[in-house]
């Protein structure tokens, strides 16, 4: 698998099963390029509603999914654009959806049911046209456990090495590693596929990325921090 939000380069992603790709960035016809060759194509999503500058609109109320679990659907108006988003996607030939901007600093009880409903619809229409698409989740573990129920996989984003604007590329810090270790084991009991995607630049920073990710039995991943590399 590979995150390319770069365009073009159709030749180069055919070496791998997975890409998650910009929406924007790709046609109808190249996508069903992709996928005669071989190419999962993944949408990326911004689950977070922060590009809406509409203000917040709630009409509260009790739901029943498919899964037969409870959540307060908000009907909040940013919720509305994620969701058209996803339909666009799916028209457009996209195979599956990225769901990031999952967490929230700020993730009070409300939030956390109104974010589940969220991708408890977009898995509702990911399950359209007699077809299960797939959906990855970024992090998301403020949603966990429940969010499991919904996503294909979990992708760990900076899971061991990272970028910032005051080191560049490094290790990230002693308590974060112990942080992210925490967590490792804890999706390593669950039923879950689990990728990282760390970012670097060096041979040696990747090297540690990827021992510490296989020595938890994750898939890794790495990138430029733009994302443009293949």
């Amino acid at each position: 698998m590979v995150f390319y939000y770069g365009k073009g380069n159709m030749a180069a992603l055919t070496r791998y099963s997975r890409a998650v790709l910009q929406p924007g960035h790709y046609t109808s016809l190249e996508l069903n390029w992709l996928r005669r060759h071989g190419v999962e194509t993944l949408a990326y999503l911004d689950t977070s509603g922060k590009n809406n500058s509409k203000p917040w609109q709630k009409e509260n109320k009790e739901t029943s999914n498919a899964w037969g679990k409870q959540f307060v659907r908000s009907g909040s108006v940013w919720t509305q654009p994620v969701l058209e988003q996803v339909k666009t996607a799916f028209e457009l030939g996209f195979s599956g959806i990225f769901l990031d901007g999952l967490e929230n600093e700020e993730m009070t009880s409300f939030k956390r049911l109104e974010k589940l409903e969220l991708v408890a619809e977009v898995r509702s229409l990911a399950n359209g046209n007699m077809t299960r698409r797939t959906l990855l989740a970024n992090r998301g573990f403020q949603l966990m456990p429940e969010l499991l129920d919904f996503v294909n996989g979990v992708v760990f984003e900076a899971f061991s090495t990272r970028w910032n604007s005051k080191n560049g590329y490094n290790i990230s810090p002693k308590h974060e590693l112990a942080w992210s270790a925490t967590v490792a084991l804890e999706l390593k009991r669950k039923n879950i596929s689990v990728y990282t995607l760390d970012y670097a630049d060096t041979a040696e920073l990747k090297h540690f990325a990827k021992r510490r990710a296989e020595h938890f039995g994750f898939t890794s991943l790495i990138a430029n921090r733009e994302l443009t590399q293949l």
